[in-house]
């Protein structure tokens, strides 16, 4: 076991003491978590034979069982890996493949990109795409009314415009009140924030999110959705008809 691939103060079991292979991957999985938070770049078969006192094929054996579970990705090892002391070095001219477990917030980022591309690519004109976004925002919002349709409705707040601001707390836009008048609102962060400058359809979408619950809760409200118009975030309003509010959509 070398210092440069054996991070301090961390000790794998010997998966001799395990049972089961189940064990010896679960092991496996909580060190590479282990390695890649203090900076690592990920291991290869060979590393995790070392370092697990297992051969290099069962070692590789139990790297791609949990490629398949979906909880590592598999990939060539950097330059930069395979110049350092104890990194990885290619043998025979092939690069080294080396394992590190699944970014999750990469994953859903990556995720949430293809679906945007998905539906923009669906329709060549930018105003058809806008009117898309809305229609499967709206589609969205009608499916979580139903879903709220469904709970207990004991204390839902009485004010249309607060209908919604469990939804989009539980989805992570920490919205709070602007202090300019009832149903104005500034959502303080965005889930999506990571794609919304190249996909600024998520924004539409959103929209469309809102009116849907409204509608699908029983109440014909105008709603307006102006993206990133301040430092704090993006500016809701939410009317009853009738009552003034400049450029409703």
């Amino acid at each position: 076991m070398t210092p440069e691939i054996q991070p301090p103060h961390h000790q794998p079991t010997s998966p001799a003491t395990r049972r089961n292979g189940e064990q010896i991957r679960s092991a496996i999985l909580e060190y590479l978590r282990g390695d890649t938070g203090h900076g690592g770049e990920g291991l290869s078969s060979h590393q995790i034979g070392v370092i697990f006192g297992i051969h290099p094929t069962t070692a590789r054996f139990h790297l791609e069982r949990l490629v398949g579970q979906g909880k590592l990705i598999r990939q060539e090892a950097g330059d930069s890996a395979a110049g350092s002391p104890g990194g990885h070095r290619a043998r025979r001219g092939r690069p080294t493949i080396v394992y590190m477990p699944v970014d999750h917030e990469r994953a859903r980022g990556n995720l949430i990109a293809s679906l945007c591309m998905a539906l923009e690519s669906a329709t060549a004109v930018s105003e058809d795409r806008t009117d898309s976004a809305l229609k499967a925002g709206r589609a969205w919002g009608l499916e979580l009314a139903s879903q709220e349709d469904r709970r207990n409705d004991e204390g839902a707040p009485t004010s249309p415009s607060e209908l919604p601001l469990g939804i989009l707390e539980g989805l992570g836009f920490a919205p709070e009140p602007t202090g300019e008048g009832n149903g104005s609102y500034c959502l303080t962060t965005c889930p999506f924030m990571d794609n919304v400058i190249d996909h600024p359809i998520i924004c539409s979408i959103h929209l469309g999110m809102i009116q849907g619950f409204l509608t699908g809760r029983g109440h014909q409200i105008r709603v307006r959705l102006e993206p990133l118009s301040s430092p704090r975030g993006c500016l809701l309003e939410i009317s009853e008809p009738g009552r003034h509010q400049p450029n409703p959509t």
